[in-house]
């Protein structure tokens, strides 16, 4: 596949975190009935976004956003 050769030219580190949005995104565009809000909380937390958060806050914000 094209987009794995280009991919494999990457530093290690950046490819892993290239696939692991990809399959990120995979997994939430499998799901289409979703709306656009559950899109993207699905791909945030996917990602890992509520590990990211330092206080409540941060997490109160991100819903709010979200």
């Amino acid at each position: 596949m094209y987009e794995e050769s280009r991919s494999a030219a990457l530093d290690p580190g950046d490819r892993a975190r290239l696939l692991r949005v990809r399959d990120a995104l995979n997994r939430v565009f499998a799901t289409r009935r979703l709306s656009l809000h559950a899109w993207v909380e699905g791909v945030w937390i996917s990602l890992g976004g509520p590990a990211c958060a330092e206080a409540a806050e941060d997490l109160e914000d991100a819903a709010a956003f979200l």
